[in-house]
């Protein structure tokens, strides 16, 4: 937008849309590893729509295999950025003067990714998390509920796409193949609909309407329309400020149990700990290795861990007494669990957390702390 010498407060205001559609879409701006590849894959694609194959040379691109190298030691979403380039390369091959150079640049990028601790195994690593996925929220479906400016703007964008190659009578067969996918993959699974909203959204603003037609509509445009575009950017203004005043710094004490752990860490409370999942890099991160972590999202790559993952789910849905056995057998002292959502879930930890052998001692709005009574402390009596 910039090189077509569009206004710096237009270019701002679109910025502020897409800040305003990434988090109503998902909550992808959360503290997520995943953020690493949506970072990534915003500076690849910048990069490739800057360069034209056809007549251009790698030029800057190789800095590339060096990125891929620390994509793929950071987070699994580096085979996306693999599938982008290996789409750009394969779509631009016919017509491009310098395709042995692309082909080069694109085995190097695939290559560095194999440069690490796990080498050519890194995705066999990621082929296991994605089998073992089901369990995770993330991969669900996309709902209706809470993704409704997902799914409102999803329509939009494929129809004007699709004005747009009909119009021009021309069509991108990367931009085609990148739409196809992330729409594709965005409503298969919430974990996408983010990259969808980030990475492919900007081609609907820069590839259906240019800057020249929206200037030519401008001067065509009455005084009547131009005070609902007012009023509209007005209020599009209005919720950019107003998803801007809502972030904020530091640990979201509504989503990870902050003052649980305030709480262990003051009586000073030893032992082995069971907590679910979602609550192990958050306890990783404050105790590091004075408590050890049970369970944390890295289960499909640690090595251990999809055995315990098995069986911790097997022990979940089995009676009170198989739990009780796992708990048992892992010597665990304590458990952090969430709160209860209903009636039937206060009745079960009384099941699986007998009062005779548990004791509830903290406990807030996001957690509850029991711990096995000839374990904690007596202060905590």
């Amino acid at each position: 937008m910039q090189e077509g010498g569009v206004y710096w407060f237009w270019r701002w205001l679109v910025l502020a849309g897409i800040f305003v559609a990434a988090p109503l879409s998902s909550s992808g701006w959360a503290e997520r590893a995943d953020l690493v590849s949506l970072f990534f894959l915003s500076l690849l694609f910048w990069q490739l729509d800057r360069v034209d194959p056809g007549r251009q040379h790698v030029g800057k691109g190789w800095i590339w295999p060096l990125v891929f190298m620390v994509w793929s030691n950071m987070h699994g979403g580096v085979v996306i950025g693999l599938a982008v380039i290996g789409c750009y390369i394969f779509t631009n091959f016919s017509h491009s003067d310098h395709r042995r150079q692309w082909v080069a640049w694109g085995l190097l990028c695939a290559g560095a990714t194999m440069i690490g601790p796990n080498g050519w195994k890194v995705y066999g690593v990621i082929c296991t998390g994605i089998k073992n996925m089901h369990e995770i929220a993330e991969w669900v479906p996309t709902p209706w509920v809470h993704f409704k400016t997902y799914w409102f703007v999803l329509p939009v964008f494929w129809v004007g796409y699709l004005w747009e190659a009909w119009r021009s009578r021309s069509i991108s067969f990367f931009e085609l193949g990148m739409s196809v996918l992330f729409s594709w993959e965005s409503m298969r699974h919430v974990l996408f609909v983010p990259f969808f909203m980030v990475c492919i959204v900007p081609f609907m603003i820069t590839r259906v309407c240019t800057w020249q037609e929206v200037q030519s509509l401008t001067r065509r445009m009455s005084k009547n329309e131009g005070r609902w575009i007012c009023l509209t950017a007005f209020l599009f203004g209005g919720l950019a400020v107003r998803a801007g005043m809502k972030t904020r710094g530091g640990i979201a004490d509504n989503h990870f149990p902050v003052e649980a752990c305030d709480f262990i860490e003051q009586k000073g409370i030893k032992g082995i700990f069971f907590h679910p999942y979602d609550m192990g890099g958050y306890w990783m991160w404050r105790f590091e290795t004075n408590r050890p972590v049970f369970m944390d999202g890295r289960y499909p790559t640690v090595s251990g861990y999809l055995p315990l993952w098995v069986e911790l789910t097997q022990a979940q849905h089995g009676s009170p007494e198989q739990w009780h056995a796992f708990l048992r057998r892992y010597h665990v002292d304590g458990a952090l669990l969430p709160y209860p959502g209903s009636l039937d879930q206060t009745t079960s930890f009384l099941a699986y957390f007998p009062p005779k052998e548990w004791a509830l001692v903290y406990e807030d709005k996001l957690c509850l702390l029991f711990l096995r009574r000839p374990a904690y402390p007596n202060d905590l009596k």
